[in-house]
């Protein structure tokens, strides 16, 4: 079992070898979608999306945008928003989004193709000009993931910090125990009705 990205692992087999068939995965449960931003530093130039295209479009593949590796979501977006644009930037991709944001932080880059949870948890020093969504973000989980995200990820760090890396911790007390019990059992859920659906599906297709 592992983690998986779209549409990483259907185009990075199609223009180069990387070790395995996109038939050969099997998708068991989607539990995340994060949505893509464009995003310049605070201290840009840049206020405004038209800004950055109007700049694009006058010097063409002057501006840099880092993301995160070749054929993946960051790179397709800089070639679809080329293409509505209608200007030219030069993709520079990174092996990761830990190093694509330290460089776009470090600026390296002149903006990034980031995730939107990553972008949150530097809230204080980048500005993003559009998300790739035309819906958006629901604003109550926005509100959420801005003030709690950076909260939990402290508590988890302290709480493996004082249990030396167990994750016992996390069953020590009762109260601990019963959410995470309840979390396990909604993954295990969401595991259960993907695999459902698809057996369904397939019993549909033979039938047919």
């Amino acid at each position: 079992m592992a983690g998986i990205n779209i549409p990483h692992i259907i185009l990075q087999p199609l223009q180069q070898e990387v070790g395995y068939k996109t038939e050969q995965i099997v998708p068991v449960s989607l539990f995340q979608r994060t949505i893509l931003a464009l995003a310049v530093l605070n201290t840009s130039q840049f206020k405004t999306l038209e800004e950055f295209i109007d700049y694009a479009k006058k010097n063409p593949g002057a501006l840099t945008a880092g993301g995160s590796g070749t054929f993946s979501g960051p790179h397709m977006a800089s070639l679809r928003f080329e293409k509505l644009a209608s200007a030219k930037i030069t993709y520079v991709p990174f092996t990761g989004a830990a190093p694509q944001t330290m460089a776009f932080l470090g600026g390296h880059t002149a903006a990034a193709f980031g995730n939107s949870d990553d972008l949150v948890r530097y809230k204080d020093k980048v500005r993003v000009l559009a998300f790739a969504s035309e819906a958006g973000f629901p604003m109550a989980p926005m509100v959420l993931a801005t003030v709690l995200a950076q909260m939990l990820e402290t508590s988890l760090q302290q709480s493996l910090l004082i249990s030396r890396g167990s994750p016992l911790i996390f069953f020590s007390r009762p109260i601990a125990a019963a959410f995470m019990g309840l979390a396990l059992l909604s993954i295990i859920r969401g595991i259960w009705l993907e695999v459902r659906s698809r057996t369904l599906e397939v019993a549909e297709e033979d039938e047919a």
